[in-house]
């Protein structure tokens, strides 16, 4: 961290960084730097549950930050010194997500897997797809994504949870189904036309207080192109 500090600061102070490599000075005056940090992570939680969770999100999105902000500057302060502080114009804390937000990105994540299954067989070349030309459908998405925040959310580990409850519940139900038809994949396999398949839902009950979602795969008909 002190290294990183001590190389950062004399950069935001005078605008010019000078390549290791070649020896040339660059003209970084114009450079919006953004940091990432995990400082002030518990600060910001804590903030949100006594202030913001209770909120709407219509309201939460008015809110005003300035007292947040103002705490976050003080744990820089302490924690990066005062004179790399100075030269932060913005802090922008990365809230945890709402209800409606963690839905969003459960949705977003099958649409991206549902947008790479659908792609071609490629085993001859990077990236190797060995699944593919299969239209990904779902019977209720937004139970489904209900099920999946419910099951895997964890608000310290934000969206990664999420894109493993994706993983884990349907990307793998689906390769698993799909490999169960004992097909050969080759190149030529990607040739033919899309396999039609059903994401779905059941409910399986442990107790009257307490249900588990699951997930299932099914291959539908073949339809064309």
């Amino acid at each position: 961290m002190d290294e990183a500090r001590d190389s950062l600061l004399p950069i935001l102070r005078s605008g010019k960084y000078i390549d290791k490599v070649t020896s040339l000075e660059l003209d970084c005056s114009q450079v919006i730097w953004i940091i990432i940090t995990d400082i002030g992570r518990q600060l910001i939680e804590t903030y949100y549950s006594q202030e913001l969770k209770h909120l709407t999100d219509a309201a939460r999105l008015q809110e005003p930050l300035n007292r947040l902000n103002a705490l976050l500057e003080s744990e820089f302060r302490e924690t990066l010194s005062v004179p790399i502080t100075g030269c932060i114009d913005t802090f922008v804390p990365f809230l945890p997500f709402s209800p409606d937000e963690k839905l969003a990105i459960v949705h977003r994540y099958f649409l991206d897997l549902a947008a790479t299954v659908k792609k071609p067989i490629q085993l001859k070349k990077a990236p190797k797809r060995h699944i593919g030309q299969c239209e990904l459908d779902t019977l209720d998405d937004g139970y489904l994504c209900d099920g999946i925040v419910k099951s895997y959310y964890v608000q310290e580990l934000g969206a990664r949870s999420l894109v493993q409850g994706v993983a884990e519940r349907i990307e793998h139900e689906l390769y698993r189904e799909y490999i169960k038809k004992g097909r050969r994949m080759t190149s030529h396999t990607s040739k033919g036309s899309i396999e039609s398949w059903t994401i779905g839902t059941y409910t399986v009950w442990h107790d009257p207080s307490k249900d588990d979602l699951n997930i299932f795969a099914r291959g539908g008909p073949i339809v064309s192109p």
